[in-house]
């Protein structure tokens, strides 16, 4: 998704967020990027654009961002942290063989609703209240099957 020029900005002014360099810069490549790039890969794009911001700065930011809802963070196979943009209901496919994260709408049973959720051994969760629900299948994609 390449965002029109204006949207981090409005999108930040939304949020009670000042529209920085570094949050519009960051904001801006991480909704054009349908990946899930770790900081350090952020922080290289910025820096091979001719965007170079310091990894203080980036992570102060990227909190921000986080905190205001606008990022969320998931973790990878490689155990880096990475950052997601896309904040519609998702789970992810994810290569076994390289690392490589992609967004897919999956199916899943409902969290939450009248009926609690059961253990696995079949006993209701009483008194718990899900927020969220993660769903990661995993695989092998197409480049690591051709090698």
């Amino acid at each position: 998704m390449n965002p029109e020029p204006s949207e981090p900005r409005r999108i930040l002014n939304r949020h009670g967020l000042r529209p920085t360099r570094a949050r519009l810069l960051l904001l801006s490549l991480l909704l054009e990027n349908e990946g899930h790039p770790s900081a350090e890969e952020i922080i290289e794009t910025l820096r091979l654009r001719g965007n170079p911001i310091s990894i203080a700065t980036l992570y102060q930011n990227l909190n921000h961002l986080v905190e205001a809802g606008l990022l969320k963070r998931v973790k990878g196979l490689d155990s880096l942290v990475r950052y997601d943009a896309n904040l519609v209901p998702h789970s992810h496919l994810v290569c076994e063989g390289c690392g490589r994260m992609i967004d897919i709408r999956a199916h899943t049973p409902p969290a939450t609703g009248d009926k609690p959720l059961a253990y696995h051994s079949g006993g209701e969760l009483p008194g718990w209240d899900v927020r969220t629900v993660r769903v990661e299948y995993r695989g092998t994609c197409p480049s690591c099957r051709k090698k």
